[in-house]
């Protein structure tokens, strides 16, 4: 791999880029949050039960994903791995947006999963045509899943319910979220605490909390029940999940 392409990532992430082995090894590692939260959620279909076991696997398998395609990209940065990259951020994004649209539509387990992997590989062809529109494309997709989470919790607080059950796990995605885009902000290059040499690297730390919020996220939007935006829930529509 020609060092030219190794740079590409020391230009907005800090660490130093080494010549042999894996360029940013501390980014590389601390990827790994990222198969631990996937790890976390996939661990959940029991308790999600028969019904949601397709929208939890895309979900865990989304969040593993950004693991795989942050490990690749720090280790091994060129095109290929900085699209994988990308197109795990686009793939965690278009879950939430399937499973909360599907509530409002009252789809089948097959058609959320269908949306979540059709808009995946849309990104996906977008990310290919126009590497540098992963901002404006992630950007714009969590515009949406934003949107559609509080139009949830318009939708819940109009039947007397809340969109946001599960307290702990909605304050940790919060908060880890918060604290994610702090690290994200100290561990760009150019930053007044960035030091490339460190063993301590604000990008990990993104790394880490953006591993947290996901899983956290990802079970909060799961955990949540199929009727919880229908007025008047039907025996037949709270048996299409």
């Amino acid at each position: 791999m020609k060092l030219s392409e190794r740079v590409v990532v020391q230009l907005t992430d800090c660490e130093q880029v080494r010549v042999a082995g894996l360029a940013q090894p501390v980014n590389a590692v601390s990827s790994i949050a990222y198969l631990a939260g996937g790890a976390y959620v996939l661990g959940r279909l029991g308790a999600l039960g028969r019904a949601k076991r397709l929208r939890a696997i895309a979900a865990g398998s989304a969040v593993a994903l950004n693991g795989i395609g942050s490990i690749a990209y720090h280790g091994w940065p060129s095109a290929w791995t900085h699209w994988l990259h990308d197109i795990a951020i686009v793939a965690f994004l278009a879950t939430p947006v399937a499973i909360d649209l599907g509530r409002f539509r009252g789809w089948t387990e097959t058609k959320v999963v269908g949306l979540a992997g059709g808009v995946t590989a849309a990104g996906g062809a977008v990310l290919y045509a126009a590497p540098t529109s992963t901002n404006v494309l992630t950007t714009g997709l969590a515009a949406v899943a934003m949107g559609l989470e509080i139009a949830t919790a318009v939708a819940a607080r109009r039947q007397g319910r809340v969109a946001f059950p599960a307290r702990a796990t909605t304050w940790v995605a919060g908060v880890a979220l918060g604290l994610a885009a702090l690290g994200n902000a100290a561990g760009r290059t150019g930053s007044p605490l960035c030091e490339p040499e460190s063993l301590l690297q604000g990008h990990a730390v993104w790394h880490a909390l953006g591993a947290a919020f996901m899983a956290a996220f990802s079970v909060v939007v799961l955990d949540r029940p199929d009727d919880l935006v229908v007025s008047t829930p039907s025996a037949d529509h709270a048996g299409r999940t």
